[in-house]
């Protein structure tokens, strides 16, 4: 049973389980802070202090990338004249995700493991907030399928998938498809669409995979198509069957969704450079997100000040200008160069849930909001395109040498054919 350690690093589990605790502990600090990104800054600093080896490019590259995004963030704020709230609130948010990877990095780089303690308690802190405290977003009218949606979907999906890895046996696989399909039904009966969409993709992905193995992998390509397809089946049927409970909210949601990606890419058009500044809401802005909403064919705009086009690359690029956003152009080629990587490698223990952590850091780089717990995921998922690309480059390094020795086993073999022998008397 793999063991879930950080030695030689002065952290067990339990220490990860406080850590998960703490980043579901929100305080009020200017903005909201997780007390868990308190408990990470001396991680980041011991990472920092273990010192980066030339070939940890990778993390070189990421978190220059992120400063270059911070950089831009105080520049934006500076030439803007973004109130200092907003300003400290911005650099903060970017200054996170730095802290997030460097923490994450020596985690990881101990035991891929690691990480499931840490959701774990990211649960447990949710539910003693719940049950305990009281915690006003828990208490929401809008019901479980908020808190679900926004709070716990992504690390109860996650947090599964690592205790079947760790409790599998030679029907793990086969587990992880069917907890992802439950996961899948469960999110879409509750309205949360994106994350029934992340199970059955995995699942999709997963299946393909295990027939293939049993088969011929030849056939990969064609299953995984159709592993997608009956994917894209089941969302759909999924979809019609809650549709008369959820049609109207989801509608609604896409037409706000759309107009947010309208009025943000106007802004951009007109402050490509420099941005608008941090959290900045613009009267103009709001004009023509409201007008975009009803030429959708919405009258009521819920979302005016959602003006940062409701994803991570797009709100960068409005507040902070293109060089904020370059970053996160980078993180999105790396996401995609992870999943292609995922594609090919063969299955593993951990792979249900690093390919779920994908498809989730992929859509929120696309259409999730540059906030709350975001800052934490970012970091983590940088991280994990970096483990992934070593474990790439590992297996072709491998594999150059399976084939330079099999090479070498032919060249001997026929050399040893044309030799002469000696013959019998």
């Amino acid at each position: 049973m793999p063991k879930i350690t950080l030695k030689p690093v002065p952290f067990g589990a339990f220490l990860l389980l406080l850590l998960g605790f703490l980043l579901a502990t929100e305080v009020k600090v200017i903005g909201q802070l997780m007390l868990g990104e308190v408990l990470m800054i001396p991680v980041a600093l011991l990472t920092l202090a273990s010192g980066f080896r030339k070939s940890d490019t990778d993390l070189w590259k990421f978190a220059g990338f992120y400063c270059l995004t911070l950089i831009s963030y105080v520049a934006a704020d500076l030439i803007n004249g973004s109130a200092m709230n907003d300003a400290l609130r911005g650099w903060a948010r970017v200054g996170f995700v730095i802290v997030s990877l460097l923490a994450t990095y020596l985690i990881l780089k101990k035991s891929r493991f690691n990480l499931f303690p840490v959701f774990v308690g990211m649960i447990l802190g949710y539910v003693f907030f719940q049950m305990v405290v009281g915690e006003h977003k828990f208490n929401s009218s809008r019901g479980f399928g908020w808190v679900w949606k926004y709070y716990i979907s992504t690390i109860v999906v996650v947090s599964g998938l690592y205790l079947i890895a760790w409790l599998g046996n030679r029907f793990a696989f086969v587990f992880g498809v069917v907890f992802l399909c439950a996961m899948a039904a469960f999110s879409v009966v509750i309205d949360s669409r994106a994350v029934g969409g992340f199970c059955l993709v995995v699942a999709g992905v997963m299946a393909a995979k295990l027939i293939a193995i049993k088969r011929m992998k030849a056939l990969f390509p064609m299953l995984l198509v159709g592993g997608l397809a009956v994917a894209a089946l089941a969302a759909y049927l999924l979809l019609s069957g809650t549709d008369q409970n959820f049609g109207n909210r989801r509608t609604s949601s896409n037409i706000v969704r759309m107009a947010a990606i309208f009025t943000a890419a106007q802004t951009i058009e007109q402050n490509p450079i420099f941005g608008v500044g941090s959290w900045s809401q613009l009267a103009e802005a709001a004009d023509r997100h409201r007008q975009y909403t009803e030429d959708l064919g919405q009258t009521n705009d819920s979302e005016t000040s959602t003006q940062a086009g409701h994803s991570t690359i797009l709100q960068a690029w409005t507040e902070a200008g293109i060089f904020a956003a370059l970053a996160f152009f980078y993180y999105f080629w790396r996401l995609l160069s992870a999943f292609k990587w995922m594609l090919s490698k063969p299955l593993d223990r951990f792979y249900a849930a690093e390919l779920f952590f994908l498809v989730n850091g992929i859509w929120g780089c696309l259409f999730s909001p540059f906030n709350g717990a975001m800052r934490i995921y970012i970091g983590m998922t940088s991280c994990l395109c970096i483990i992934l690309a070593e474990e790439q480059k590992s297996f072709t390094r491998n594999a150059a040498k399976r084939r330079q020795i099999r090479r070498q086993m032919e060249m001997d073999a026929i050399r040893g054919r044309s030799a002469p022998g000696l013959l019998p008397a």
